[in-house]
């Protein structure tokens, strides 16, 4: 299904635009009914390009799973190198592990040790999201280049936060973001 204008927005003679921004709630039972109908149909369905993307790009989880950090997952926070690799969960590597829990534990204390210096402080949520980032980056790096996610193939007792220091691994990991989405292109 393409996307179309409900027909009960343009009924009323005024603009497309006028008609967008007039509230759902304010407007007659025929209407709201149509835009649900339009919102199921469309959006939620996934008849739309970027649905189709998100749908299936959220079947190809990439992500490492660093465990044991006392950071709760939030849904969708677990994931896998691609199945093209093992086809199971992957935790991250005992050293890069180490690691994660030495800079969540420093940006998250309240008083850092002496000698130390940071730019603020991480509440749980902060912390949860930059793990989050540094999952997916690694994933991707450790992912198989010949598999769905097409990484670059980093062993994973090779993996270190040291590497995203090197522009390369940045200008490597940016181009396969690029690369993996449409919708991160310019038109």
């Amino acid at each position: 299904m393409r996307w179309r204008k409900p027909r009960a927005l343009t009924l009323s003679g005024s603009s497309w635009a006028a008609a967008v921004s007039r509230p759902v709630a304010c407007r007659h039972a025929a209407e709201q009914g149509e835009i649900l109908n339009w919102v199921r149909e469309v959006v939620i369905s996934g008849s739309t390009e970027y649905r189709r993307y998100q749908f299936a790009a959220a079947k190809r989880r990439y992500a490492l799973r660093f465990k044991g950090l006392g950071l709760e997952p939030t849904a969708g926070r677990h994931a896998r190198i691609d199945t093209a690799r093992n086809g199971a969960l992957v935790d991250a590597p005992p050293q890069l592990l180490h690691e994660m829990s030495e800079i969540v534990r420093f940006n998250t204390s309240h008083l850092t040790a002496v000698g130390l210096r940071r730019n603020g402080v991480w509440n749980a949520e902060t912390a949860s999201q930059k793990v989050e980032h540094f999952a997916l980056m690694f994933g991707a790096l450790g992912s198989d280049p010949q598999g769905d996610i097409a990484g670059h193939g980093v062993s994973l007792e090779a993996m270190t936060l040291a590497m995203p220091v090197f522009s390369a691994v940045w200008d490597w990991y940016l181009g396969w973001r690029d690369r993996g989405s449409a919708f991160t292109r310019a038109p």
